[in-house]
Formats: C-alpha cells, sequence, structure tokens
C-alpha cells in the first residue's frame, strides 16, 4: 500500500509549527526581560540611606550589606577592648584608694573617703559601659535579623541594617560632643564639692576632681570612631575595607554635631 504526501496539509503544518516557535521566542525574551527587571528591582534599586552618593546605588545590596556586617563586627571589637582597658583602670582605682587607710593620720576620715573614691570609680565605669553595650546589642541585633531572614539580602534587610550602622556612628559621634565635655567637668566638680565639703576631706577634693576630670576626658578621646569613618566611607560607595592594620594610636578627625574635632583613636 503506498501513501502519497499530502501537499497543502504539510504546508500548514510547517508555517503552524514556525508561528509557534515564534511565539515560543518571544514568551521566553519577554520571561528573561521580566527576571532582569526584578533582580534589578531587589538590587541595585536599593533606597539610599540620607546623605549617601548616587555611587552606592551602583553597588550590589549583597556588598553594601557585607560591608556593613563587617564594619559593625569590626566595631564592637574595638569597643570591647575600649570597655576592659578602662574597667581595669577604674578597677583598681576603686581597689588602690584602700592603700591610704593604714597610712592616714585620720583613719575614720580616711575610710569616708576611699569608701566615695570606689564608690564614684565603680559609677563611673558603669556609665562607660553603657554605650559600647548598645553598639554590641545593634551588632547582634543585625546578625539575628540576617539569621532568621528568609531574604536576608532583600532591600528591607538592608535598610534595616543602615539603620543599626548609623544609629552605631552616632553613638561614637556624639560621645564626642560639647555636652560631653561639659557633662564630664560638671560631674566632676560635683563630685568634688561633695567630697570636700559633704564629707569633709577639702584637702582632697581638689587632687580628685582634677584627676576624675583628666580621666573623663581620656576617656572621650579615646572612644572608638571605627563605625563614624566607615559610615563616611559606605555613602561615598567606597566599600573596600583595609586590609592593613591600623597603627596603635592615631589622631584623626572625627565629626561632631556642628563641626569637626579630633580623636584619639587605637586599633587592637
Amino acid at each position: 500500500m503506498k501513501y502519497r504526501p499530502i501537499g497543502p496539509l504539510t504546508y500548514q503544518s510547517s508555517a503552524r509549527f514556525k508561528r509557534l516557535h515564534r511565539s515560543a521566542v518571544i514568551a521566553l525574551c519577554l520571561v528573561a526581560q521580566l527576571w532582569a527587571q526584578s533582580a534589578r528591582a531587589d538590587g541595585a534599586a536599593c533606597a539610599l540611606p540620607a546623605g549617601a552618593s548616587a555611587a552606592l546605588g551602583e553597588r550590589d545590596p549583597a556588598a553594601r550589606l557585607r560591608f556593613i556586617r563587617q564594619s559593625l563586627r569590626d566595631t564592637v571589637r574595638q569597643e570591647t577592648f575600649y570597655l576592659g582597658g578602662w574597667s581595669l583602670i577604674y578597677g583598681g582605682i576603686a581597689a588602690g584608694t584602700w592603700i591610704f587607710v593604714p597610712l592616714s593620720d585620720d583613719v575614720p576620715g580616711q575610710i569616708k573617703e576611699s569608701a566615695w573614691n570606689s564608690a564614684t570609680a565603680v559609677g563611673a565605669a558603669v556609665l562607660m559601659m553603657i554605650e559600647p553595650l548598645r553598639v554590641r546589642s545593634d551588632q547582634q541585633q543585625l546578625e539575628r535579623l540576617l539569621a532568621k531572614s528568609a531574604q536576608p539580602e532583600s532591600c528591607a534587610v538592608l535598610k534595616e541594617a543602615e539603620r543599626l550602622f548609623a544609629h552605631v556612628a552616632e553613638s561614637e559621634i556624639n560621645s564626642r560632643g560639647a555636652l560631653m565635655h561639659l557633662g564630664n567637668f560638671a560631674v566632676n566638680v560635683g563630685l568634688g564639692l561633695v567630697l570636700g565639703y559633704g564629707l569633709k576631706r577639702p584637702d582632697s577634693a581638689g587632687m580628685n576632681t582634677l584627676i576624675g576630670t583628666v580621666l573623663g576626658e581620656l576617656m572621650i578621646v579615646t572612644r572608638p570612631t571605627l563605625a563614624a569613618r566607615r559610615i563616611a566611607s559606605y555613602r561615598s560607595g567606597e566599600l573596600s575595607i583595609a586590609s592593613q592594620k591600623e597603627p596603635l594610636f592615631n589622631l584623626v578627625p572625627a565629626p561632631i554635631p556642628g563641626g569637626v574635632t579630633l580623636a584619639l583613636t587605637g586599633a587592637f
């Protein structure tokens, strides 16, 4: 039995296949275009924080998030050394003041003075811990957010990371504001007046006030400024973290409300 091809039917089938092929190609192109637009919307189109340059918007959100995460980790490391060092200093002062008790001609008065000095040293150490502990809390909050998020590189997560980053930097900047210096002076003068007039130790009041004021100023100028410097780099779009270790101590310009001051910084 012989079969003869049907010309018109063969031609129609071929034309229909070509039309379907073109439709499939067009559909695939549309899907690819929509996917690319979606990727751009989830990526470089993330909103920029206040004060950021257009160069930051060209950076991949994943790179921006990595920079923030590493910066907060580095900041916590420096804050930990800062906190530990000053805690040892004030702990030594609180314990060392009792050495003067057996050497004093007025043991009851010296006991009162030593107790006062120990209490104020411990109080200063506790107050000093507040801001570094807040920095650690912000960093841990970011890590928890990244661990729980189903899309850790989304714009929403990046926005929250930028908020925490700015909060940490603001803490460092405000720690060098004029109010901090005035507060340090006022508190130490007040403590000196209590020691001199309330506890009847005028001979020690002046020296304690001077030492307390100097230590307070040293605490202010040695507070780490890493986050404040990193966030300025971030907002400019420069996301490279130098691998070289910073000098142990260094004088750098640090922004403060209404201007710029010099800060003594260290790397540990």
